[in-house]
């Protein structure tokens, strides 16, 4: 239930109040990854300080391993 977003009907305020939540986790959550990547593999170093913003960061992690975030840490 955690994964289905909340239903909107023209309440902007809840709207934006959502999406700025879920960018400040997946801000989090890219931290996290950049931090514990960074000191482990060059390449991915590399790619990672390329990018702009932590989420960005995530993505490319996110897009380059193709998998869940649970089973990218699992590897570390």
């Amino acid at each position: 239930e955690y994964c289905i977003p909340p239903q909107f009907k023209n309440e902007s305020e809840l709207k934006e109040d959502y999406l700025i939540r879920l960018q400040e986790w997946q801000y989090r959550h890219a931290q996290a990854l950049k931090i514990i990547l960074q000191s482990i593999d060059n390449t991915n170093r590399i790619a990672i300080q390329s990018c702009r913003t932590a989420a960005a960061a995530y993505e490319t992690l996110n897009s380059r391993y193709g998998m869940k975030d649970t089973a990218l840490l699992a590897q570390l």
